[in-house]
């Protein structure tokens, strides 16, 4: 058929579906009444059931081919609802906007919309470079489900640079995490670690040995509050006291924000001249490691006050 008016187009096409798919009361009628005279309890199974799965098969190819067109018609007529004619750029701008990295649902829901909202979230890296890992101390949902949903988000990120949070979660999903990140190390630019314990964190640290040639802003926090009384031993041991030149390999070169909870030593490493937040919460640091402190200082020549 040539290219004519879409009206004529979709005149045709109503015709056609008619033709083809309309009622057919005799047929139908007829094959019931069939059906009713034929007994079972009377023909040989090797009789009936070739011919009943004959009859089967062409009904289900039908309905198949029914159901194949009826995708096609609502994928047109999706295509023709107003949002649906934006701009892909304009449409996953929109989808980046409303979506929000603590409601998982909202992203998720979005490429269940339709084909064409799928393809458009899909082909968007930036919507799925927001890594953001919690779950409900109360609910062990996401605690069984946070490793095959960090693959899939950076799967889908591709290499667009990654703002990763990782906090409550139990040790081993959280280690299972860490190791999934291995290889997406390069390209992190936030990245946001929570741990219950000092312990936890000196276990999820001593794992980050690869160079974060992207990273601009670190967060580190033991979350005192959530601790047990049978970890405060634990918790006065810094993660930092002889691991933290280890951390990222030492090479972090365009680390602007670092954020650290819960440090009583510091051994920073020399690459963080291009720092310019630098905050300490809740720290115990003896006055013998003032030093260290100190020395960071003289590093970070660019430090400004946190806005």
């Amino acid at each position: 058929m040539s290219a004519s008016d879409p009206y004529e187009l979709l005149i045709s096409l109503g015709l056609a579906v008619a033709q083809i798919y309309r009622p057919n009361p005799c047929q139908e009628q007829a094959c019931a009444e069939l059906l009713a005279t034929l007994d079972g309890s009377s023909l040989a199974s090797d009789v009936v059931r070739p011919a009943i799965d004959d009859a089967l098969r062409q009904a289900e190819d039908s309905m198949k081919r029914t159901a194949a067109l009826m995708q096609k018609m609502r994928a047109l007529r999706n295509r023709s609802v107003t949002i649906n004619r934006l701009p892909s750029e304009l449409l996953a701008d929109i989808f980046w906007r409303i979506s929000s990295p603590t409601v998982i649902a909202r992203l998720i829901s979005l490429t269940h919309v339709c084909t064409h909202w799928r393809a458009v979230a899909l082909d968007d890296a930036r919507l799925w470079a927001t890594v953001w890992i919690e779950c409900d101390p109360e609910s062990d949902t996401l605690q069984t489900s946070c490793v095959p949903r960090m693959t899939e988000y950076l799967r889908r990120s591709r290499s667009h640079p990654l703002f990763v949070n990782i906090g409550h979660l139990p040790q081993s999903s959280m280690l299972a995490c860490i190791e999934t990140l291995q290889a997406h190390l390069h390209r992190i630019q936030t990245f946001w670690l929570q741990t219950e314990t000092v312990d936890q964190m000196l276990h999820c640290l001593t794992r980050l040995r690869t160079a974060a040639v992207r990273l601009e802003d670190l967060r580190l926090e033991v979350d005192p509050f959530e601790s047990d009384d049978s970890d405060s031993e634990a918790s006065s041991v810094s993660p930092f006291q002889s691991h933290a030149c280890d951390l990222f390999g030492g090479h972090t070169p365009l680390l602007r924000s670092l954020y650290l909870s819960e440090v009583s030593n510091l051994s920073i490493p020399t690459t963080l001249r291009n720092l310019r937040h630098f905050t300490l919460v809740r720290q115990t640091m003896p006055i013998t490691h003032m030093d260290a402190f100190l020395d960071v200082l003289e590093i970070a020549l660019v430090l400004r006050p946190c806005p």
